[in-house]
């Protein structure tokens, strides 16, 4: 999927919104049509959601230094890995890393916005129970 142009999706909103047809915008705007022609039948085909206000669209929130930090780390292992399996020519072993790390990944978004949600006053309390519960995983043992 391609990450949205912010810019050319609000300047294009301003004109939708102030009732310029396709070919005025693109003359006014230097687009070419056949985007503005996109841009515009989305915006009319969710018309109940937009806000046809001052502030009618809000860019998406920016990624922590720290998220993209560890996302590019993450990338870079991940991608070593599986060139040096196919470079070896081990294609089953790549795919089965690839999946594994997939399932990882899924499990890791279904959980981090339950631990990012603690209530920071309550803190010494997870790390209470959290020390709590591997010890009921060691007895188990």
């Amino acid at each position: 999927m391609f990450r949205k142009n912010v810019e050319r999706e609000s300047t294009l909103f301003k004109f939708w919104s102030s009732g310029h047809t396709v070919k005025e915008t693109a003359l006014l705007s230097g687009v070419p049509e056949g985007t503005i022609s996109h841009y515009f039948s989305r915006f009319n085909r969710d018309k109940g959601k937009l806000n046809l206000g001052r502030d009618a669209y809000k860019e998406p929130p920016r990624s922590s230094p720290w998220d993209v930090a560890a996302a590019a780390t993450i990338y870079t292992n991940v991608m070593n890995n599986v060139n040096q399996l196919m470079m070896s020519g081990d294609y089953s072993k790549a795919r089965d890393f690839l999946q594994v790390y997939l399932l990882v990944m899924d499990f890791d978004k279904r959980m981090r916005p339950i631990i990012q949600n603690t209530d920071p006053e309550k803190y010494s309390e997870v790390i209470k129970n959290t020390i709590t519960i591997y010890s009921l995983f060691d007895k188990a043992k």
